[in-house]
């Protein structure tokens, strides 16, 4: 059953399509005791639908108020929209974007972007994020990776075209995204606040400071001449020279040696190697590697050095990563 509108103090109707902050309005019915009108025209107490297993106020869909008046306190307002039209779909996008709230739509879509990469991505089923500082992210229903995004400060656009509902954010003429939307079942929008820095432990980063102040880490008498010397093949994380004025190149990987890294090493190696630097020796930093991985290094004649103080937690087989956290 739909709800028509809240019935506020002193009798007032609280119209939910007038109301600028339904959620709130729903919340104060429930704590104050007020009623709620239906469709029918039957006005119930609000405590009262509040213990029905669902219930809807308009866009807004409510399946527990206890947990719905938790979020209002918590986190803000929540608003639903479900199975919207091209012009609904539009309007909630704007008016989230508008508001500075994250949105989200589940819907089908085409995408095309332009910027460090240009492609287009036929119709699909795909999950659509626009966030407040103006990124927009696609999401395949697999993946961790997104598979097109725009970056922040862009703009936010939605038109309504005959055949779907466009998103368009541009950074700038270069770095675009343009989304199709043909079929939405659905949008979710909510102010969202998050002041929290990011603490990352045992990052690639980590190691590169922990080998810049401390050389010795790998090896003794190793000096550091340049951090991330940049050459025609890449740019190599430290040019070094050991204790007897050998050349040294490192290449710092984590958590793990892989083939492709020995690859790349290889490459700057046999740039120095081809030049002035012929005794220039090569040296992949990790905290493990591959028997593979390690066999090929010794047969290219390259070194690998172990940082064991930044290899990662381990997870044994049959125990999660909560037991072991809790042991």
């Amino acid at each position: 059953m739909l709800i028509s509108h809240l019935v506020g103090a002193n009798g007032r109707s609280l119209s939910v399509n007038d109301a600028r902050d339904p959620c709130s309005d729903w919340r104060r019915s429930v704590t104050r005791g007020r009623t709620v009108r239906f469709l029918d025209g039957s006005l119930h107490s609000a405590n009262r639908v509040a213990n029905s297993p669902q219930r809807k106020v308009n866009d807004l869909s409510i399946r527990s108020p206890n947990e719905l008046v938790a979020k209002t306190r918590t986190s803000g307002c929540v608003q639903i929209i479900q199975s919207p039209s091209y012009r609904e779909l539009a309007d909630f996008v704007s008016n989230a974007h508008a508001a500075n709230d994250l949105v989200t739509v589940y819907a089908t879509c085409r995408v095309e972007f332009t910027g460090n990469r240009e492609g287009t991505i036929g119709e699909g089923d795909r999950v659509i994020i626009c966030k407040k500082d103006g990124s927009v992210v696609v999401h395949r229903p697999t993946s961790a990776r997104a598979v097109a995004s725009q970056g922040v400060r862009s703009s936010l656009e939605t038109v309504v075209l005959d055949d779907c509902v466009r998103i368009y954010s541009a950074r700038n003429q270069h770095e675009t995204i343009r989304v199709d939307i043909t079929d939405a079942s659905g949008a979710v929008r909510q102010g969202l606040t998050d002041n929290a820095t990011l603490q990352e432990n045992r990052t690639e980063q980590q190691m590169h400071r922990a080998i810049q102040s401390n050389p010795d880490s790998i090896e003794d008498g190793l000096r550091i001449i340049e951090h991330e010397r940049k050459i025609p093949h890449g740019r190599i994380d430290f040019f070094a020279k050991d204790i007897d004025g050998n050349p040294v190149v490192i290449e710092i990987k984590q958590p793990t040696a892989r083939y492709p890294h020995v690859d790349q090493l290889q490459r700057y190696v046999s740039y120095f190697r081809e030049s002035t630097e012929s005794h220039v020796r090569g040296i992949l930093v990790a905290p493990s590697i591959d028997a593979t991985v390690e066999r090929l290094l010794r047969e290219q004649n390259l070194e690998w050095v172990e940082f064991g103080e930044y290899q990662r937690r381990s997870t044994p087989p049959g125990q999660t990563s909560v037991d072991e956290w809790h042991d």
